[in-house]
């Protein structure tokens, strides 16, 4: 196992290699476009000249223009050489932990890790449906996440991933300064590999060509071991004493899911948005940070409190 920045593997061969689609975001971006000259051109049409038309035409205009600037970084960001995820070698796996949407971060900090075919017992693909709960009944989200999960020989190896993933987690970006004066650090919270409590890693494939075709092109080199799928419904969580639920809280900080934890802690507590975050923040004050755990995993303690079918 190797850990490797930008420049050490930019320029590795490979024969092939799974990037997240550029072509959906295009189409979203021309969608809202379209979306939002129509509204402007039926909200002109309709009450051209007073206050409630022109009250109208901004309200639409602005939110159609945040969600179009949204979707043109997203696509900026798909059109990068860094929009990947794993490449095929012919000796390994190149896993990019280094999220596509943090391409300002620092260039000679680690961004992938190389596994050699040989240090992988096995791989599989895990289908997980969670159970997000929202402010109300009807408010609850079913999100599903496919991953593919590697079983790795050397245990000592997956704990040596453990520590870069943390560190990950605890990158800052870059300070900028702002049109109004200020300085942010321009940083995105996608961490597409994770280490489980069971020791493996787990990959969130959302990349092309489907995980199907991953597993059926690696085959030759790896056993696939069956797929699985699972269930967790954290809007059961509330059964559980108060050290499990914050378990849960920090499960969903590490594996990136700020607004579902959000919404986790405002179903628990009863706490609005604002002090929803504050818990948080109290709960992990050097958010991201201690040692990544399984969300998911059915070997994990709290996961196994949770309904799970």
């Amino acid at each position: 196992m190797q850990f490797l920045a930008w420049n050490q593997v930019a320029y590795q061969p490979f024969f092939k290699e799974y990037k997240y689609p550029a072509a959906s975001s295009a189409f979203g971006l021309l969608i809202a476009a379209a979306v939002m000259v129509a509204s402007t051109i039926t909200v002109i049409r309709i009450s051209i000249g007073t206050i409630f038309g022109i009250v109208l035409l901004a309200w639409i205009s602005f939110w159609f223009g945040i969600f179009a600037l949204v979707l043109i970084k997203v696509l900026r960001d798909r059109l990068r050489p860094t929009n990947w995820l794993v490449r095929v070698q012919t000796a390994g796996l190149m896993v990019k932990y280094h999220s596509y949407l943090n391409p300002s971060l620092p260039e000679q900090d680690p961004i992938a890790v190389f596994i050699e075919f040989s240090e992988i017992e096995s791989i599989r693909e895990h289908r997980i449906d969670r159970n997000i709960p929202g402010s109300t009944v009807g408010d609850d989200e079913l999100r599903s996440h496919v991953y593919a999960e590697l079983q790795l020989r050397d245990t000592s190896q997956v704990k040596e991933l453990q520590l870069h993933l943390a560190a990950e987690r605890q990158a800052h970006g870059p300070h900028i300064k702002t049109w109004y004066g200020g300085r942010e650090t321009a940083v995105t919270r996608h961490y597409p590999v994770q280490v489980t409590s069971a020791g493996l890693v787990r990959i969130e494939w959302s990349v092309r060509p489907r995980l199907p075709r991953f597993i059926e092109a690696i085959g030759p080199y790896l056993h696939a071991a069956p797929a699985v799928r699972s269930s967790l419904d954290y809007r059961q969580a509330g059964n559980l004493a108060r050290k499990e639920q914050e378990e849960i809280l920090l499960e969903l900080l590490e594996a990136g899911d700020r607004i579902g934890a959000v919404r986790a802690a405002k179903h628990l507590y009863g706490f609005d948005t604002t002090r929803a975050v504050q818990f948080l923040e109290e709960l992990s004050p050097a958010y991201p940070s201690g040692s990544v755990r399984s969300n998911e995993d059915a070997s994990s303690p709290t996961a196994n409190r949770i309904p799970r079918t």
